[in-house]
């Protein structure tokens, strides 16, 4: 936990610093990143998984509200290695990999994987009962799953159903504030046995496939 804690803490400190240099003020009350919730979401004697969500203030939105944010970080216990959305060795993004135990780094492998996070999200938005038309404005389980493509923003972690996939602030939401939002609709879990094909061997897999 203090691992995960020192990322979240390096990663606000380096949008500070980005702050100060275009003159913006950073005190207790205009700091960079906002932290709303961590919650650990899967936890056993090997595998320790995080998400944390807030708002971060940047150059888009100094003052604002804030970009609402997700950032997913899975703790491999015996080798004390942290693990998060990552990129492949000698590719750029889209495609990623989740340390040497989720590989998606291939156009076939992340097409596999666009194609099912799409395909559980509609069906999750499929099955929502239509909300009233007073709840429209305060309603942030809408997402337009099918505006999904290759290179949207989102972050992963663990959870005893599946692999969760949160979807960033480019997702068309239907409010500004649903981007740092858990619920039923965001992040869509991808079970393990889905995603079989993209499991290295290893004792996360052992694990995960029990």
């Amino acid at each position: 936990m203090k691992a995960v804690h020192g990322w979240i803490l390096g990663w606000s400190e380096s949008l500070d610093r980005k702050r100060r240099s275009e003159g913006l003020r950073v005190d207790m009350i205009h700091r960079s990143v906002h932290q709303k919730i961590i919650e650990v979401t899967y936890l056993s004697d090997r595998i320790v998984s995080v998400v944390e969500t807030g708002r971060s203030h940047t150059d888009s939105n100094p003052n604002g509200t804030g970009d609402p944010y997700a950032h997913g970080v899975t703790i491999d216990l015996p080798t004390r290695q942290t693990f998060a959305v990552g990129p492949c060795p000698g590719r750029g993004r889209p495609f990623f990999r989740i340390g040497p135990y989720f590989d998606f780094c291939t156009i076939e492998r992340y097409d596999a994987f666009l194609d099912l996070w799409i395909r559980k999200g509609i069906a999750l938005s499929q099955a929502r009962p239509p909300i009233r038309r007073y709840e429209a404005d305060k309603d942030c389980d809408r997402i337009d799953y099918e505006d999904v493509a290759p290179g949207m923003s989102f972050t992963v972690y663990l959870t005893l159903a599946g692999l969760a996939v949160h979807a960033g602030s480019l997702v068309r939401f239907k409010g500004d504030e649903c981007g740092d939002e858990r619920n039923s609709f965001n992040p869509v879990i991808l079970p393990y046995r889905e995603l079989e094909p993209f499991l290295q061997p290893g004792p996360w897999k052992d694990e995960l496939l029990k």
